[in-house]
């Protein structure tokens, strides 16, 4: 692949609270650092010069850098305050970019991602100029309504994961639209502007996570993948 600009847009903005922790989810340990930390290698260990640009809460900074020195973490990166809204951060971390390229926009908290997913996110993102990764819905889906259930058809649901990459100049001229509560992700951006999106197999294992169940579930997966570096 032809290695031109490239950056990953991590967006921390999390607070925790829905899972009833004092400590955002981002900052959780799981196998010996916190979640973020294994994020950002991810990205890292797919190409050393890629851009890291990484969006927290204002309040959360000085705490980040706590964590920074308390685990020894040294992959190079760039900090830039986050907003309110997923929105705003993900608009602030976009303003930290001067030059053009391709960059891939990723929740902090899904730390699973592996090497092949990203690889597949930028090569689709500089054919098509905004590559999304979705797995489809496996489970049996029912709107219920009081008393009353209909089973949805499951068979054109996606669930839409990140990274979700796009050409530079593409998503900074989306994020330049006002904000509406339907931007629950940057393709919902993107496309209220015209613009077509790729979407491509995601990564079953690529979870987002929400719950105290997920920290387990990634803190094994983690420990058995160094496991396997190790032998």
């Amino acid at each position: 692949m032809k290695r031109m600009n490239q950056y990953a847009l991590i967006v921390a903005g999390g607070t925790g609270k829905r899972m009833g922790m004092e400590v955002p989810k981002q900052f959780v340990p799981v196998a010996g650092k916190p979640v973020i930390m294994h994020t950002i290698r991810a990205f890292y260990e797919y190409f050393q010069d890629i851009q890291i640009i990484l969006t927290i809460r204002s309040h959360d900074v000085s705490y980040w850098k706590k964590l920074c020195l308390q685990y020894d973490f040294r992959i190079e990166h760039t900090v830039v305050k986050g907003g309110k809204t997923r929105f705003q951060s993900v608009k602030n971390g976009l303003l930290a970019i001067q030059e053009e390229g391709y960059i891939a926009i990723h929740d902090a908290v899904r730390p699973l991602v592996e090497n092949k997913l990203i690889t597949e996110s930028f090569r689709l993102a500089m054919l098509h100029g905004a590559a999304v990764p979705v797995i489809p819905v496996n489970d049996t889906i029912r709107e219920i309504t009081g008393n009353f259930s209909t089973i949805i058809d499951r068979s054109h649901l996606q669930i839409v994961q990140t990274p979700q990459t796009f050409h530079t100049s593409l998503i900074r001229e989306a994020y330049r639209q006002e904000y509406h509560s339907s931007f629950t992700d940057d393709a919902a951006v993107a496309e209220a502007t015209g613009l077509k999106v790729h979407y491509f197999p995601g990564q079953i294992n690529n979870i987002k996570i929400t719950r105290r169940e997920d920290l387990l579930f990634v803190d094994a997966l983690l420990r058995v993948g160094e496991g396997a570096e190790g032998r």
